[in-house]
């Protein structure tokens, strides 16, 4: 899955669609409420759901991570879209 995280963190880097959330410690992109940030630090990558309630943004569970791997079409615009 760490490859196709960093696939998906590229395709919202190159969408136009795409709002640019980059700070001192990492780079982000939002969309549809769905925000996939790169930390500077280790190059990890999360995703979270913005529109789940709550207090803080919620990681993708895997029913939703599932959309961004689907046969036909994957990314993130595909798991939003």
């Amino acid at each position: 899955m760490y490859n196709k995280l960093h696939e998906v963190f590229e395709e919202a880097v190159q969408d136009h669609a795409t709002t640019s959330l980059n700070g001192t410690e990492s780079d982000a992109r939002m969309s549809y409420g769905v925000k996939i940030v790169r930390n500077h630090l280790d190059n990890s990558i999360e995703i979270f759901n913005t529109a789940k309630g709550g207090d803080y943004y919620k990681e993708l569970d895997e029913d939703e991570e599932d959309e961004l791997d689907d046969d036909e079409e994957s990314g993130m615009g595909a798991g939003i879209g």
